[in-house]
This record gives C-alpha cells, sequence and structure tokens, in this order.
C-alpha cells in the first residue's frame, strides 16, 4: 500500500538502515520529512508504537522498526528492529 503522508520519508529511509539499532535526532527527522515536529512530540505517548491512528507510527512500524527510548533533553530517538 501506498504510503503518502508527512512522515513517508522517515519510512522510506528507515526502511534501508541496516542492523539492529538506529538513531535519529528530532532535527534529522524533520530535516527527513520537511516538516517541524508537532509540540506534542516532546510528551512520550507521541512516540508509542501505535499504529491506530498515528501516521508517525505507523511509519517507523511499516518500516520494520519501533522505538525504544526517546531523550526529550537531547532531541534524540532509538530505534531497534522489530521482531
Amino acid at each position: 500500500m501506498p504510503f503518502s503522508n508527512k512522515y513517508g520519508p522517515l519510512r522510506a529511509h528507515l526502511e534501508k538502515q541496516v542492523g539492529a539499532e538506529y538513531h535519529l535526532t528530532f532535527a534529522q527527522i524533520e530535516k527527513l520529512t520537511g516538516h517541524t515536529l508537532p509540540e506534542s512530540s516532546r510528551l512520550r505517548r507521541w512516540w508509542a508504537n501505535n499504529a491506530q491512528n498515528r501516521t508517525q507510527a505507523r511509519a517507523w512500524l511499516e518500516a520494520g522498526w519501533r522505538v525504544v527510548k526517546v531523550d526529550f533533553a537531547g532531541r534524540r530517538v532509538r530505534f531497534v528492529r522489530r521482531g
């Protein structure tokens, strides 16, 4: 199924990554998507691995990754391969 929302570029980027773990800063995600992350991204629930009604989570989950840690002070996210 085509993925055509603002987090599609994040999904495409994650699909190309190798290894079991990958880190991105909030700024890198914003550069990839061409959009500023919403204010709600400063809350843990925005990063939940729940694709229901969450287009951002659908992007990383469908790319084969899940969020395991968010460093809010450092504005950094750690993804690991789903499996």
